[in-house]
């Protein structure tokens, strides 16, 4: 477990107080950069014994930069895989795994020098396994949609120089499954934190 909520909260408040605008980016730059943290499923919709209901997940992107307030990225996102037991349909165990691409668009709005807030909505192409063994026997499913994702967060200029940037988020996937193809479909909440580079123009 790499970031919950309650360990976010001060990361962010000793972010948002250090002296810091991501509008030292050059307009028209190209960026690229990972993220790590946890995702949470949200609202599971059977009775468990188990939940598996967070992981440790990871990201890579690359993205264009257009002006100080308005960027765009391109995302390989995993959200993990999640176990699941439970007493109903004569006892069953459940996994899920999802994991996908988005395409999103960022608004950024500086609150001071080197400290910017961030905004974000995409759609994350998904697919999805799910494995599952209950009364009626074991079963394998496969699936893929389209699911919406927004965020917020910081971004903390510490390495302009070099044209590094640390930033912060939470990201929410939304209804990302399918209850025909795969039995399931849920949210996700995940607390990140990432470095992006910015290539000078």
């Amino acid at each position: 477990m790499l970031f919950t909520s309650h360990r976010l909260a001060p990361i962010l408040f000793a972010c948002s107080t250090l002296a810091s605008t991501v509008p030292a980016f050059a307009d028209g730059s190209i960026f690229t950069g990972v993220t790590v943290g946890q995702a949470e499923l949200k609202d599971y919709r059977l009775p468990t014994t188990s939940l598996g209901d967070s992981e440790d997940v990871g990201e890579v992107f690359v993205g264009y930069q257009f002006t100080p307030f308005f960027a765009t990225t391109l995302g390989y996102m995993d959200l993990g895989t999640y176990d699941a037991a439970g007493p109903v349909f004569g006892g069953y165990t459940h996994e899920l795994e999802f994991s996908g691409v988005h395409v999103s668009t960022i608004g950024i709005v500086p609150i001071s020098p080197r400290v910017a807030a961030l905004a974000t909505v995409g759609l994350y192409s998904w697919d999805g396994d799910f494995r599952g063994q209950d009364e009626d026997g074991p079963r394998v499913l496969s699936d893929s949609g389209e699911s919406v994702t927004n965020g917020a967060g910081l971004n903390v200029d510490v390495f302009a120089e070099d044209g590094i940037n640390l930033h912060i988020t939470w990201q929410r996937f939304d209804t990302v499954g399918d209850r025909q193809g795969l039995e399931h479909e849920n949210d996700y909440d995940l607390f990140l934190l990432g470095a992006t580079y910015h290539f000078k123009p």
